[in-house]
């Protein structure tokens, strides 16, 4: 009896260290500026695709303190944000930090600033000495400076100039030496590789045998994803591959069969290892969904086959955040957010609108571009009059603006509401640059996105789209309830 339960001691403490178990850390700190705001925590839920999933929310108090939990199985990015600010910082688990949350002062209202790329600044105050986070932005300055020195950098590049690389690896382990942890040893190792990639960019059997044969896919390690990611960039269309082109070319757009797909990409020296193979097939498809000369409907299927058939657990997560990504904002792609809301607080459901299609403009009060563009609306709303609804969306975090923007210009005579600092709707729609114009269907589903400018070719699709009967054909996406959406071409 004794000994079944050595047994299972010692198998939990094997999957401890090896497969490893959630460990919850206490997060507190200031954001003196932000009392009373949100404040958001989101990390990649992979490092291939690069989705971030919201793990965190909560208020700030009026003191401008806060203070959650969160449970990490890993050294993690994180992403903090207070409205549209942002910033970022690894932090590990079995620890309890103490942060201070801060912004450049050169910016007296930072929490009205829309859209535009404020950095949110992120101290460690607790625990004291390097951390984590510290020794790899220590060792990225490092050899960004080495690097910019003694024109090392162009002797790397046009003379192969060892003695450089040599004298770099030598150094980082010496100033290095004393912070002993295993992932910044991983990171370590994988951005001395991105530069000896700048050597031997073309031999790429010599740097796969480095630091591909016999090791484990760190798949957790953002410098590790980074050197793959770089590495295999279009490497299935590369000159590097021994893949013919044309069979590449049949196999994706003419027929869908994934295991002579599969075993076609074995056959190059390089993708003999089945697990490598299949995350460069995930990569590289994805890839290839973003170019004009691929079957974007194959390449989902290949993708879902992954998703549903894959030995490797982290590549089942890829590939569903694939499809997600990929399909995402498509024509024919159902927006789960529908929601936004009068200056008075007043919720609008922008379902109201179904029967005809949508034109919704994003905007905020202070994009000079953004008004601009309503204008081209007015008229546009004339020459299709009934046929088309529109609405415009204003992204001010202060709402108080958008009120005085529609008392001073009764011209614009349409719905305009507010998000309602619901940052849902950033996320929804990848929005990074206004204005942002997005056209619904009927149903409610994507037609355009981007919408062409109401002062440009909007007016011409729209002729088209009534007069002509103009409508694209549906691609079906592959997967569960939830990916099942008619793509349209």
């Amino acid at each position: 009896m004794a000994k079944v339960s050595k047994n299972i001691l010692l198998f939990f403490l094997f999957s401890t260290l090896f497969l490893g178990v959630d460990a919850q850390i206490n997060i507190r700190g200031s954001a003196n500026f932000a009392a009373g705001k949100e404040l958001r925590i989101e990390t990649y839920d992979d490092l291939l695709s690069k989705k971030k999933n919201l793990i965190h929310s909560s208020i700030i108090d009026d003191k401008g303190n806060f203070d959650f939990s969160l449970n990490l199985r890993y050294p993690s990015l994180l992403f903090f944000s207070i409205n549209f600010l942002s910033g970022e910082i690894i932090l590990e688990p079995h620890k309890n930090y103490l942060l201070e949350l801060s912004v450049d002062t050169i910016y007296q209202n930072p929490l009205e600033i829309s859209i535009h790329e404020v950095p949110l600044w992120i101290e460690i105050v607790e625990p004291k000495g390097i951390q984590l986070m510290g020794a790899l932005v220590q060792l990225e300055e490092f050899i960004e400076t080495f690097l910019g020195q003694e024109q090392r950098f162009n002797r790397l590049v046009f003379a192969r100039d060892y003695t450089v690389y040599d004298s770099l690896v030598n150094i980082i382990n010496e100033n290095f030496k004393s912070y002993d942890n295993n992932y910044f040893n991983i990171y370590k190792r994988y951005k001395v590789a991105q530069v000896e990639k700048i050597m031997y960019s073309k031999m790429t059997e010599r740097l796969y045998d480095k630091f591909f044969t016999g090791h484990e896919i760190y798949y957790n390690n953002i410098a590790y994803m980074q050197f793959f990611d770089d590495f295999f960039k279009r490497y299935i269309q590369s000159p590097n591959s021994k893949i013919p082109k044309e069979r590449l070319y049949e196999l994706i757009n003419e027929r869908f069969d994934y295991f002579e797909l599969e075993d076609f990409l074995g056959k190059d020296p390089i993708l003999v290892n089945e697990q490598i193979r299949e995350l460069v097939l995930l990569k590289n498809l994805a890839e290839l969904y973003k170019t004009q000369h691929f079957n974007k409907s194959n390449i989902l299927k290949y993708i879902y086959h992954i998703e549903q058939n894959s030995k490797f657990p982290e590549h089942k997560i890829i590939a569903k955040n694939m499809i997600l990504d990929l399909a995402k904002l498509e024509s024919g792609y159902k927006p789960e957010i529908n929601i936004a809301y009068t200056t008075k607080g007043d919720t609008v459901f922008l379902d109201k609108y179904r029967g005809k299609p949508l034109f919704i403009h994003l905007f905020t009060t202070d994009c000079l571009d953004c008004v601009k563009e309503m204008f081209a609306i007015q008229k546009l709303r004339k020459d299709f009059e009934g046929k088309i609804n529109f609405v415009s969306i204003s992204l001010d975090a202060n709402s108080v603006k958008l009120f005085h923007f529609i008392n001073s210009r009764p011209q614009f005579d349409w719905e305009i509401l507010s998000f309602g600092n619901n940052y849902q709707w950033i996320k929804e729609y990848g929005i990074q640059s206004l204005p942002l114009n997005i056209l619904l269907d009927e149903k409610g589903e994507i037609l355009l996105y981007p919408s062409p400018d109401p002062s440009g070719e909007l007016s011409r699709f729209l002729y088209q789209y009534f007069m002509e009967d103009y409508r694209p054909q549906p691609l079906e996406i592959p997967g569960s309830e939830g990916y099942k959406r008619k793509i349209k071409n």
